[in-house]
């Protein structure tokens, strides 16, 4: 460890960790609110039998619609040959964006 005997003042900047962790925290809690909007948004949207949840994983946070019972609320999203295509996920993500954006870029206040 290196002595300051031979100075009069030391200025240590060691608050970068915790800046860290309350900007990390700070993230996540945004982006799962985020989620949470954008799984609201969809489900005015969405038929109802297509289910909806919100799941973190080790990347952040995902809306999901459907299970592996049902499995056909894409075929809602994109459409087939069948069906003309009813949007209910990508409008929900596109009209939610703005505020999660916004949020982020207020992370700044966090370093401090």
């Amino acid at each position: 460890m290196a002595s300051h005997a031979d100075t009069d003042v030391v200025v240590k900047f060691n608050r970068l960790p915790e800046a860290s962790r309350r900007i990390d925290d700070a993230a996540k809690e945004i982006l799962r609110e985020g989620a949470n909007d954008v799984k609201v948004r969809a489900d005015g949207r969405k038929p109802d039998k297509v289910p909806s949840r919100v799941k973190s994983d080790k990347d952040g946070y995902l809306v999901e619609f459907g299970s592996s019972k049902i499995f056909w609320g894409h075929f809602y999203e994109f459409g087939t040959i069948l069906i003309s295509a009813k949007p209910f996920a990508t409008p929900a993500a596109e009209s939610a964006f703005p505020a999660i954006k916004l949020k982020l870029s207020r992370l700044e206040k966090f370093l401090w």
